[in-house]
């Protein structure tokens, strides 16, 4: 267009309407991240069972999500980037690197070169798979199956030389022992990855707004405490009794559940797991305690301050009630790491309890020690004997032994797989083989030490790359951390104190493997990174083409959304221990072979569906393969001694036998040791089982003692059960275990009928425990059944005397009586025993039966009367009370009492005919008397 004068009029800049409308998009997608995040913040929790897989995939596919439309964001606005970039690229390599290792446990490698890389792998597979790398392993399991469906008109045709590829690619394997429970944990991996790089570097537009940022944490925060408060309630109404009534959302009622030993889980699975989620949220309660205008505003602080006390005591609560040792050890180093962290804020700026000097110091104390009370009260009486005895040292000593011997044992499959471990997710796969004895049906899922669980399963190259990671976010943590007397420390302070207790309660557990746990850790570590990058004021805006490359952020959409596919179609195969008695056919077996090849479990099944079609031979030989994988197996082993013995190979299958027996020092474990073939086992066999038992109480194997003494009771041999139970009494320093021994001991001498030594053995039981009336109960009957009644009336006062229930005593000393027939005494203690508990039925039936014998037919009508008050369906009790009652002449309450048991049981023959009998008499009596009138 030209002007008045002939010039050109330069173009009009029109306004950039594409521009405009992609920062409208981009600004939508910040508010669907954010919401997405919150929306995890307050799902989690409720998924916090990790044996559902589909709860995983939840969590996985919308982190993909997430990070795909990160990827459409960055399409639509140019990224802003500065220092933050190379601490996505330091903090993303150890992670890339690791991604790389788990990827390399996923190929299929031909043997020989399988054997190079991972000679310890290519053992296993040649050890477990019969015939590998030779020959495609167990292929006669399916023999007729491989042309199942083929067409019988045009017969597929095969040259040989694609034979022997498909024969090649048969044997291929992986170094990952399961690939499949690889590709599923590598799927969580990158989910939380993906998170945390969300987090940390997602580009909300706030990058340099410090007041953006600290809005943005404390809603995060805030909503994060919101749902800690449900979770402690939720977990606190659970413990509040000791019955159903304030569990009936949560458990289902059963009669048999013991609510004594109910630890609070809230949704959680484990106990302890439940603990380590409040962990991660009890630094952040106290801060806003101390610091509230960290997260509120001023005129909201009295307001924030006595929410987040009253959060603090509920969590408090919660880790009492979840009785979790390292819950509270992990709580408390949280708050020794959040008050240290404290003190580097201005002595201004700090509240009045952290800046009190001289005798008011001790003021501090107080207030712990008051809050401390407190939650005591809230957790209730159950919960607060319950976490007395999971402090006694004895079971605490025994806990951490138990977990940190697996963790030992988990150090020699890093020993035999260093560099690149037996795959992600595989480590429960193969730790049968390295557990040591004694043998459990309990098969460990964790190590509970995931440090050492995550060297075991990618090898040092993989630890390292995690240590590196953590180390990198560590060092840029410190570096650019916020000034002390910013509005935002507090929130820094209590995510590295959150961060320190959940770093320690994984050398004790496995919190991590909960999807609630670890988002929540992972949340903390993230948000703790972009607190330090808005911080540092190095972090200037700039743009770089390379960073900006839309190919780039196009390939990063693409692969996110791949993943989530990934994610959905990954099946809802139940995660380990699986589920192995589904597999019906040795189709089935030989298939969950080829996936968990290090899983003995499937070696047993087969040769249980194949015992009478092998030869000894092949059994045997499929044995020592479950051996192989898990030494300590009983059935295992005993198949193996049966072999050798039927081969004549005597003496090598008696050493089994004894072998078996130490492992698993356990009769019900080994089929040999049942009631009826215990006793039909030849003499060296005896001597064989009775030395493996020996060995095993020797070097104090748990139930080791018991089961050698259950194994003399099966061989009708009283008096070696006792002397077994003595000699373990001996050499046991627990006392419980001690009295249990020496009751078992007493108890036997009973069935020797050696009545001295079982009243020695009850005598020092009772020394040993004197609140347990069990050794009182077993005394009293040793001197009843010896005629000796005034020595067992002596042991009930003595047991009253120390305020032992007397009930089971009175009531064990009336059936001896009643055995020798004794009906006076009988009546006598029971009589005491009814003062002691006047419903019990038991009590009260047996009184009526005594004094219908010594023909005492009011007395009898007037204790079944109450009998069948207490339980009026017992069709016997009411019989017995319509015959005292028809004994006595009052035939009318007799026959509506015999209508009463007709009604429960109309078809019993003989209460019919002792009713028509007495139908009879009263109309013979009526008869009579009217001939007298």
């Amino acid at each position: 267009m030209k002007t008045v004068d002939g010039r050109e009029r330069p173009a009009e800049r029109r306004v950039q309407r594409p521009f405009l409308l992609s920062q409208r998009l981009a600004l939508q997608l910040d508010r669907a991240v954010a919401a997405a995040i919150a929306l995890l913040i307050f799902v989690t929790p409720l998924f916090a069972d990790a044996d559902e897989p589909w709860r995983f995939t939840f969590l996985e596919m919308l982190c993909f999500l997430l990070a795909a439309l990160w990827a459409m964001r960055a399409l639509l606005t140019p990224q802003k980037v500065g220092a933050n970039r190379r601490t996505a690229c330091r903090c993303g390599l150890p992670l890339m690197l690791f991604a790389v290792i788990v990827a390399a446990q996923l190929i299929s490698l031909p043997p020989p070169l399988l054997r190079l890389s991972s000679p310890s792998t290519y053992r296993v597979y040649e050890q477990s798979l019969a015939g590998w790398p030779q020959r495609i392993p167990y292929r006669d399991l399916t023999a007729g199956a491989a042309n199942h469906g083929a067409s019988a008109q045009q017969p597929e045709r095969k040259t040989q030389k694609s034979k022997e590829v498909s024969v090649a690619n048969s044997l291929r394997r992986s170094i990952s022992l399961a690939p499949g429970v690889t590709r599923r944990t590598a799927l969580k991996f990158l989910a939380f990855a993906a998170l945390f790089f969300l987090v940390a570097f997602y580009p909300f537009g706030f990058i340099q707004r410090q007041e953006d940022l600290v809005s943005w944490c404390r809603r995060a925060v805030i909503a994060v405490l919101t749902i800690g408060m449900v979770i402690g309630i939720v977990g606190l109404l659970q413990r509040s009794t000791d019955d159903d009534r304030s569990l009936w959302l949560f458990l289902a009622h059963d009669p048999r559940f013991d609510f004594s030993s109910f630890r609070a889980s809230a949704f959680f699975e484990n106990p302890d797991h439940f603990a380590n989620y409040l962990d991660l949220i009890l630094p952040f309660a106290i801060a806003g305690f101390l610091f509230p205008r960290a997260l509120s505003w001023r005129r909201y602080e009295l307001a924030c301050r006595c929410l987040c006390g009253f959060l603090t005591l509920v969590l408090i609560a919660g880790l009492i009630a979840s009785a979790s040792r390292a819950g509270w050890i992990a709580g408390m180093l949280s708050l020794i790491c959040l008050i240290w962290l404290a003190r580097y804020i201005p002595v201004r700026q700090r509240p009045a309890l952290l800046t009190l000097h001289g005798r008011w110091r001790l003021l501090a104390p107080v207030v712990a020690a008051g809050a401390l009370l407190t939650a005591l009260a809230i957790a209730g009486p159950f919960a607060r004997s319950q976490a007395d005895s999971r402090i006694s040292p004895t079971q605490a000593r025994d806990d951490l032994t138990y977990r940190l011997e697996a963790a030992k044992d988990s150090l020699k499959m890093v020993r035999d797989f260093p560099v690149l471990g037996v795959g992600l997710g595989c480590w429960a796969e193969l730790f049968p083989r390295y557990c040591r004895p004694p043998w459990s049906a309990v098969w460990w899922a964790e190590t509970h030490n995931d440090y050492v669980q995550t060297m075991a399963e990618t090898g040092i190259a993989g630890f390292l790359c995690m240590a590196w990671f953590f180390w990198r976010v560590g060092r840029e943590v410190y570096l650019r951390r916020p000034p002390a007397n910013s509005a935002i420390f507090p929130i820094f302070a209590a995510i590295i104190a959150a961060i320190a207790a959940g770093a320690y309660h994984e050398f004790f557990d496995f919190s991590f493997h909960t999807p609630a746990n670890a988002f929540l850790f992972t949340l903390w570590v993230a948000l703790g990174l972009r607190i330090a990058i808005g911080a540092d004021s190095r972090s200037v805006v700039q743009r770089s083409a390379r960073w900006n490359s839309r190919w780039l952020f196009a390939g990063a959409a693409a692969g996110a959304l791949i993943l989530m596919f990934a994610a959905l179609t990954q099946g809802d195969e139940p995660f380990f221990p699986y589920e192995v008695d589904r597999l019906e056919t040795p189709a089935d077996v030989r298939a969950f072979m080829l996936a968990h090849p290090g899983d003995s479990r499937a070696h047993l099944i087969l040769l249980r569906m194949m015992a009478g079609r092998w030869t000894p031979d092949e059994m045997d030989d499929e044995a020592e393969r479950a051996l192989w994988l898990e030494p300590t197996n009983p059935l295992a082993r005993d198949i193996h001694a049966r072999v050798l013995l039927g081969r004549n190979q005597r003496e090598l299958g008696l050493g089994e036998i004894t072998r078996s027996i130490f492992y698993s020092p356990t009769p019900a474990s080994h089929f040999y040791l049942t009631a009826d073939r215990a006793i039909g086992l030849a003499r060296d066999e005896r001597a064989a089982v009775e030395q493996g038992f020996r060995m095993a109480v020797e070097q104090h194997f748990p139930d080791a003692v018991f089961g050698l003494g259950d194994y003399y009771q099966s061989l009708g041999e009283p008096s070696k059960e006792a002397e077994s139970y003595m000699a373990g009494a001996a050499q046991e320093s627990d006392t419980y275990l001690g009295a249990q021994y020496l009751l078992r001991a007493g108890n036997a001498y009973l069935r020797a009928r050696q009545w001295s030594n079982a009243e020695k053995a009850l005598s020092k039981a009772i020394q040993l425990e004197p609140d347990s009336s069990a050794p009182y109960q077993a005394l009293v009957m040793a001197y009843a059944s010896s005629k000796q009644i005034v020595e067992a009336r002596t042991v009930i006062k003595g047991a009253r005397e120390q305020g032992v229930e007397v009930f089971p005593l009175y009531t064990a000393l009336a059936q001896v009586q009643m055995n020798s027939g004794d009906s006076a005494g009988a009546i006598d203690s029971l009589l005491k025993a009814a003062r002691r508990h006047p419903d019990d039925f038991m009590t009260l039936y047996n009184l009526g039966q005594l004094f219908i014998q010594r023909q005492q037919y009011d007395r009898a009508v007037m204790w079944l009367k109450r009998a069948a008050a207490v339980n009026p369906r017992s069709v016997d009790t009411l019989c017995a009370l319509a015959g005292a009652q028809q004994s006595s002449y009052d035939f009318f309450d007799a026959e509506r009492t015999y209508k009463k048991a007709l009604t429960l049981d109309p078809h019993n023959g003989a209460i019919r005919r002792a009713y028509e009998e007495l139908e009879r008499r009263v109309q013979q009596a009526e008869a009579e008397r009217q001939k007298l009138q």
